[in-house]
């Protein structure tokens, strides 16, 4: 990764860290969600001769999935924020790509993702898979 888009990167981090939404949108929500629907998922689950995955197979991958959906809606903030606070013009006026803006301010969710994936993962595992 370049100077550059580390540097943006940086400064995502740093705005995502300070406000809360994120965090409780990518991890404290599913948490909730997570823990009411796996006894519905568990009878859901069941086969006629009354063995089931668990409701945890079912619904960690699905609240994982869905809730990874939104930071599609972050990713579209961040440019927005930069309209807003009136900095996309120095932005763009800078010497570097495209690309390596798009990097610089993805980088920073591609990483929330992969720690919710395996927080999600942590808090309800899957019964079907074994522990280490």
């Amino acid at each position: 990764m370049r100077v550059e888009a580390a540097a943006i990167a940086a400064n995502e981090s740093r705005i995502l860290l300070r406000s809360l939404g994120p965090i409780v949108i990518l991890f404290v929500i599913p948490v909730f969600l997570m823990m009411a629907m796996v006894p519905m998922l568990e009878r859901l689950a069941m086969g006629a001769d009354g063995i089931g995955r668990g409701g945890a197979a079912h619904a960690v991958p699905r609240m994982t999935i869905l809730f990874a959906m939104f930071q599609i809606g972050f990713v579209g903030f961040s440019f927005f924020r930069e309209h807003e606070w009136k900095t996309w013009d120095r932005l763009r006026a800078l010497p570097i790509s495209p690309g390596v803006v798009i990097v610089g301010k993805l980088t920073p969710l591609w990483c929330l993702s992969v720690i919710q994936f395996v927080g999600l993962h942590d808090v309800m595992p899957n019964p079907d898979l074994p522990r280490q």
